[in-house]
């Protein structure tokens, strides 16, 4: 909306079709070169009932939540949503 585009419209066209899919890899291979990527993002999510995990002197679990960077929104959902939980929100 904010370029003058409309949003419906755009969703429509990247969901249903493959009219960009050259461009967005094109995009992703510039990026990664650009800014010499060489791996997928690895979240570790602590919260109430966690103490950092693998990340830790000690190496071991101490209950942390993990989502690789390539997981899906229900992925990243389901941890927040397991912290909301543990908190007792």
């Amino acid at each position: 909306k904010e370029v003058g585009l409309d949003a419906d419209e755009v969703r429509s066209i990247l969901v249903n079709t493959d009219e960009y899919t050259e461009e967005v890899w094109q995009s992703y291979r510039d990026t990664v070169g650009k800014h010499a990527i060489h791996s997928i993002p690895y979240f570790v999510f602590n919260g109430p009932g966690t103490n950092g995990g693998k990340f830790r002197a000690d190496g071991a679990n101490h209950g942390e939540l993990l989502v690789r960077g390539s997981g899906s929104l229900q992925q990243f959902l389901s941890v927040f949503e397991e912290i909301k939980d543990r908190s007792g929100m």
